[in-house]
């Protein structure tokens, strides 16, 4: 888990572990915007915001490579 989307001048602020869940917000070129806790509605991802704009929510949230997620077909 990086702090933006890429290397330097980002840094690792996490990890995260086989069978973690995420939400993706946002996807910049091989790197995916994502939100992670265990009860995606506490997260306040599913609120529509008119603009674009960072995440504010209580859980935590990075960037990590799209190539380490597979997504669940549910």
């Amino acid at each position: 888990m990086q702090s933006g989307p890429g290397e330097a001048p980002f840094c690792e602020i996490g990890r995260l572990h086989d069978g973690d869940t995420v939400v993706v917000c946002e996807k910049l070129g091989l790197w995916l915007g994502v939100v992670y806790e265990s009860a995606s509605l506490a997260c306040r991802t599913t609120i529509l915001v008119p603009v674009e704009q960072a995440y504010t929510g209580p859980c935590g949230y990075g960037w990590i490579l799209a190539r380490n997620v597979s997504v669940d077909p549910k």
